[in-house]
């Protein structure tokens, strides 16, 4: 399921905990011991960097509580697609893109064989690129005084570490996902590795024991059986 924000999905209808209790209580009668929950990095922190949704994290809270209630356990799954909504998908917040949309056409002289017409893909495979590999093609470029791959990480890694600091002691957590990317930009599995080791070693000095998966949650772990 996906948990969604109405700051951030204003069209669509958001699941009220009733609904999730249903569905957690329907998983458990079923046999099944985990779930995974979606939600985006934008539902976290859509209105500036380092402003946070607490109301949108107490809801997060009191999910976790339904699932513990049923005895579910939860892996959370941060959800990527075409980057963001400037892009055409959902994911990160705009203010990403607006901070890195000058760098685009700089990046086009690396990869001529991409096709700058379609602007929202060529767009959301520019950032995927600034996100995991921008040290390497850009390694002089700064935002805010840092380099821009640091500075798009470093906040997303704080928006997971403030959003577990809120789910302290939500028994039913026990995994989350560094990210499921979708589209992991111009070269770099490299730069995707490295993420995942310092996405891992934030959450353990963060004092969680959770389970952290590379790309996305297996279907393993989400069907796992009581």
């Amino acid at each position: 399921m996906f948990i969604l924000n109405a700051a951030v999905d204003k069209d669509v209808k958001i699941p009220d905990l009733q609904e999730f209790t249903d569905y957690f209580n329907e998983r458990r009668i079923k046999g099944f011991a985990n779930t995974c929950l979606n939600f985006t990095w934008e539902s976290l922190e859509h209105a500036n960097p380092g402003i946070y949704d607490e109301a949108f994290l107490a809801y997060m809270r009191k999910i976790m509580i339904s699932a513990d209630n049923a005895g579910i356990k939860i892996l959370l799954n941060p959800y990527f697609k075409n980057w963001s909504h400037n892009t055409g998908g959902e994911g990160a917040p705009e203010w990403t893109f607006q901070k890195c949309s000058f760098l685009t056409d700089k990046m086009r002289g690396f990869f001529p064989q991409m096709n700058p017409d379609n602007t929202k893909n060529y767009n959301a495979l520019m950032m995927y690129t600034l996100f995991l590999n921008g040290n390497r093609y850009l390694p002089d470029v700064n935002i805010e005084g840092l380099p821009v791959q640091d500075w798009l990480q470093d906040h997303y890694i704080a928006a997971i570490k403030h959003c577990l600091r809120r789910l302290k002691n939500c028994n039913a957590l026990c995994g989350i996902s560094v990210m499921n990317i979708g589209e992991p930009g111009f070269a770099c599995e490299d730069g995707f590795n490295a993420l995942t080791v310092r996405f891992t070693q934030s959450i353990r000095e963060a004092g969680r024991s959770l389970s952290v998966f590379a790309d996305g949650i297996p279907e393993s772990e989400i069907n796992k059986k009581i």
